[in-house]
């Protein structure tokens, strides 16, 4: 197992970081990556949208959102797709048609540009700031600037409006609109939850125990 890891790590680091973005972030996310820690990981990027209360309502719609009502699937519709993304890639033709779906699905659920460009951020940097918090490290300079990449095609494809064009300026505009929209609400935490909830049937005991850590 280590001497198969050095070798995908070398694999990745000799890629280039804006060409061979779709590659490099399969790599990062679903071969180096434990398949326990990127559900984590997952769960704690889905529950920090949670923080902003009109995205919360839409997760829950009710009480009759599939993230409530069957998070299993819904955690495997999202993980499956992006995974079929990696491979596709943001610039063929089907990648491109899958990133036009995906962006007019957020329209019909009436989800605005600003909150999209939110989750998108958090799908670039919170892996890194997750990490962070923990006092660790785990992705290179070329998986963070590939993770960048990628999912700034992803929603330069989804129709989105005023993406950011690098990393520093991306990350303030994440930090603003955080302080500009985070707030406590009880839909919230139940959509907060309902994350959670697809993790511990999916991984229970200590993983479960880990990944509300990592929300809270």
């Amino acid at each position: 197992q280590r001497v198969r890891t050095k070798q995908v790590r070398a694999l990745l680091e000799s890629l280039d970081p804006v060409a061979d973005d779709n590659k490099i972030t399969h790599l990062s996310a679903e071969v180096l990556t434990p398949l326990t820690a990127a559900h984590i990981g997952y769960v704690a990027s889905g529950a920090r949208t949670c923080a902003v209360p009109r995205v919360a309502y839409k997760i829950l719609q009710g009480g009759q959102g599939k993230q409530v009502r069957d998070p299993v699937s819904r955690d495997t519709d999202t993980l499956t797709f992006f995974s079929e993304l990696f491979t596709l890639g943001h610039r063929s033709a089907a990648g491109r048609q899958a990133c036009q779906q995906l962006g007019d699905m957020h329209r019909r659920l009436g989800i605005g540009n600003e909150d999209q460009l939110y989750t998108l951020a958090v799908l670039m940097f919170g892996p890194q700031q997750l990490a962070a918090a923990y006092g660790t490290r785990i992705h290179s300079d070329t998986e963070i600037a590939a993770a960048f990449s990628f999912w700034r095609g992803v929603g330069v494809h989804m129709g989105l409006r005023e993406i950011p064009s690098d990393p520093t300026t991306y990350r303030m505009w994440m930090t603003a609109y955080e302080t500009r929209n985070f707030q406590p609400s009880q839909e919230g935490h139940l959509a907060a939850e309902a994350h959670v909830a697809g993790l511990g049937r999916r991984f229970p005991g200590v993983a479960l125990r880990l990944g509300r850590a990592a929300v809270v």
